[in-house]
Formats: structure tokens, sequence, C-alpha cells
């Protein structure tokens, strides 16, 4: 897969359903194969305005633990 087909869908665990954000990077094997997404939630209101005075919280989600790719979504076990 191609990262413009990860760019920017919603991440969402099947454990509790939570919303858990975006994707907006990506790490790579020494096969170049993708290895882990990087995940933040999307800023809202004053966030967005001030990207820079806020810390931006990130997780990482291997691969082996996406449970579903959709057309919007991606479906991650998190536990």
């Amino acid at each position: 897969m191609r990262f413009s087909e990860f760019a920017n869908k919603d991440v969402i665990s099947v454990d509790d359903g939570v919303m858990l954000g975006q994707v907006h990077d990506l790490e790579f094997d020494e096969d170049y194969r993708i290895r882990i997404l990087y995940v933040s939630a999307r800023p809202c209101g004053i966030r967005r305005m001030l990207p820079w005075l806020f810390a931006n919280e990130e997780r990482m989600i291997r691969v082996d633990e996406i449970v579903r790719v959709g057309k919007d979504v991606l479906l991650v076990r998190t536990c």
C-alpha cells in the first residue's frame, strides 16, 4: 500500500471503539515494507489555531495490529 492510501484515514480501536486519530506518518523496514503507522488526534478549537503551543500526542501502531482497512477508516487492535 502507498502512503496516500493511509493518509488522513481515521483510526479506530476495535477493542473499545475509541477514535485514536488519523495517520500522519509511516515507518518502513529494510525491505521497504510498512512497519509502523504514526497516529495523532485531529486538533480542534484553539489547538488548531495555535498548534505550536500544545504538545501533539502521537501513537505508534504496528502493522500487525491492523484488523481491517476500509475506504475511510482503519480498524486496529490496541491491546
